[in-house]
């Protein structure tokens, strides 16, 4: 049951044309864990069936999925604190793109406070990079999202392209864009495009269509 709870996210990058076969996956996932009555690969099927649904611009049922796994996570499971920081990440995400700013300013800093409360680097990286850094942004506070982005890749290794270094161009390509500097924006993606091309992160649909 997580083991193919945990093939759905890498299938469902494919976006609109993996839909069926996704479909198919999350049928198989949820008998399984059912059977299993494991309440650990049920959070896992909820987590999956929020980023199925992400990873094709379903919002809100995003939302409502990943939020029931998180709460499994949190209140019904030990030693899960890396699926949920993964559910706490991609919810985040997906406020952004729903466009629901309110509740999406109102989390970070919730997300944030728990993250560093519990000594959590890799999601408080996560909560203050990418989509996420424009948190400071809706605040006008332009200087905020630079030290936010700064905080999140200081620590992080300079070799190769990993998916924080597209977190980071990310986030500095809206900060440049709220300044108003979309040359600035656009040199910072020429400059990375090589890199980012052979990390084949522009494999997954999201990431290409961002």
């Amino acid at each position: 049951a997580r083991a193919v709870a945990m093939e759905i996210p890498f299938v469902a990058t494919a976006g609109g044309p993996a839909r069926e076969r996704v479909a198919e996956l999350l049928s198989a996932a949820e008998v399984l864990a059912a059977r299993a009555g494991r309440i650990h690969a049920i959070g896992l099927c909820k987590m999956a069936t929020g980023t199925s649904h992400y990873l094709v611009g379903r919002w809100r049922d995003a939302l409502a999925a990943f939020d029931e796994s998180e709460a499994i996570f949190r209140e019904r499971c030990t030693g899960a604190q890396g699926e949920r920081s993964a559910a706490i990440a991609m919810t985040s995400w997906d406020l952004w793109f729903f466009g629901d700013l309110r509740e999406f300013s109102r989390r970070i800093p919730i997300y944030l406070h728990e993250a560093e409360e519990r000594g959590d680097r890799y999601l408080s990286a996560q909560l203050r990079s990418y989509l996420s850094n424009a948190h400071w942004l809706i605040q006008d506070d332009i200087e905020g999202a630079r030290r936010a982005a700064d905080l999140a890749i200081e620590s992080w290794s300079r070799a190769g392209f990993h998916l924080q270094h597209l977190h980071d161009l990310v986030a500095r390509a809206q900060i440049a864009l709220y300044e108003g500097d979309g040359e600035a924006a656009h040199a910072a993606l020429q400059e990375r495009w090589s890199a980012l091309k052979k990390s084949m992160s522009l494999r997954l649909q999201v990431v290409r269509i961002l």
